[in-house]
């Protein structure tokens, strides 16, 4: 099948109609004919659309290059989890605040999770993608400085409740979520639990289990 402009018609995820309203304000520059028809999650679910087969595609109304991207929460993600609230509880016993800098969050995981199945990978797992886990809906992270500008953020973190819940079993959540210009745009529907996550080697972990409050 093919659309008016004598293009190859893509199947659609979203609301055809809206999609199609869109695509002609977009390509007419005029987007009187609109109205309220069109709204914020409309124009956000064409912008996911359109970034399934495109690196980047200009914003719908600024024409700013923009693109989101998806961050998926894996096994390496509870790795260092675990590895955050070892570190935590150890900082608080030595009189501390229970916040670690993520570069010593890192290095644990690589000290501590170098096997999987028995196997040797590298150098341990290397996990920097920290700053996500303390986005919506997972907040998992807490930041020492709450605030938006990184030039007063000292790379000090402590885990939440939420996330000491989570590696308990005790709590599941969303799988990925979508991240554009810094916000979460959207998250996965699937929900997923610590206890039946591949690849968590729980041999290792245990002992780390074991420093829980």
């Amino acid at each position: 099948m093919m659309t008016k402009h004598g293009k190859p018609k893509k199947q659609i995820i979203m609301d055809i109609n809206k999609y199609t309203l869109i695509s002609d304000s977009i390509e007419n520059g005029d987007w009187t004919t609109s109205g309220d028809l069109v709204t914020r999650d409309d124009l956000m679910d064409y912008i996911i659309e359109e970034s399934q087969t495109q690196k980047q595609i200009p914003c719908p109304i600024c024409t700013k290059n923009i693109k989101p991207y998806k961050v998926t929460f894996t096994h390496r993600s509870a790795k260092y989890g675990f590895s955050a609230v070892h570190l935590s509880n150890k900082a608080i016993a030595d009189g501390g605040d229970g916040y670690v800098h993520h570069d010593l969050m890192r290095l644990h995981c690589q000290g501590n999770f170098k096997y999987l199945r028995g196997k040797k990978i590298g150098k341990g797992i290397n996990y920097t993608s920290y700053a996500n886990l303390t986005r919506y809906p997972w907040n998992f992270l807490e930041p020492m400085v709450n605030t938006k500008d990184k030039t007063q953020r000292n790379g000090e973190f402590k885990p939440t409740e939420r996330f000491k819940a989570f590696l308990r079993g005790k709590i599941s959540i969303p799988e990925w979520i979508l991240v554009m210009n810094g916000e979460v745009v959207r998250y996965s529907e699937k929900n997923i639990n610590v206890l039946a996550m591949k690849d968590v080697n729980f041999q290792q972990c245990i002992e780390l289990f074991k420093t829980f409050s």
